[in-house]
């Protein structure tokens, strides 16, 4: 749909939404249902993979990104922490994090970072999209079955 469509259907599941009613959506585009649901359940080959609260299930699986925009001495402090960059872009840089202490050493990081004078433009801390979260689960579930 362009723009205006996308923003009158936007605006049109949430009036639903708010008076009560229940919506069933069917999609493979995985920002679209992040757009709109707040209860999901995740289908591969006609079984349940995953049912629930969106929010709830995406907070179960951490932060997994830094997304930070700031002067490259900060993008090589972040990389001296141990973070690989997973993407560059002009003026950010996509961090991946660990899945351990992902929150601490961010915490350090952004310290350090004040520390040395600099002030970040962006410093966003992100949980999983639907996307990485059904390649995650469907590829374990293909190993599963291959082994």
């Amino acid at each position: 749909m362009d723009p205006l469509n996308t923003q009158q259907f936007h605006e049109l599941i949430r009036e639903m939404a708010g008076a009560g009613k229940y919506i069933i959506m069917s999609s493979h585009q995985m920002s679209t249902v992040e757009a709109y649901c707040n209860e999901i359940t995740m289908l591969h080959k006609g079984q349940a993979l995953l049912q629930g609260n969106l929010k709830k299930i995406k907070a179960g699986y951490g932060h997994t990104r830094l997304v930070l925009g700031a002067p490259e001495e900060a993008y090589a402090m972040a990389e001296a922490a141990g973070l690989r960059t997973a993407e560059k872009s002009p003026g950010e840089r996509v961090f991946d994090l660990p899945a351990q202490n992902a929150d601490a050493l961010c915490e350090t990081l952004l310290r350090d970072i004040l520390a040395r004078g600099m002030m970040p433009e962006k410093f966003q801390l992100s949980e999983p999209s639907l996307h990485e979260i059904f390649i995650k689960i469907v590829g374990e579930e293909e190993g599963r079955q291959a082994a």
